[in-house]
């Protein structure tokens, strides 16, 4: 899933920031992603554009 944080209020549809903007109106989907891959649950893909995948 692409990561897809901007700072805006409005997100790209199916990625992990317009996930969380549902919850929270903030660019936090990279840090969530840190921490997911920090918990050893995502793997990062630090392409352009930034990917998160499960393990």
């Amino acid at each position: 899933m692409t990561i897809g944080s901007v700072y805006d209020t409005r997100a790209v549809s199916g990625t992990l920031d317009a996930y969380l903007k549902r919850f929270i109106n903030r660019a936090t989907a990279g840090w969530v992603a840190a921490l997911l891959e920090k918990a050893g649950v995502v793997q990062i893909d630090r392409g352009r554009p930034s990917r998160v995948r499960l393990r």
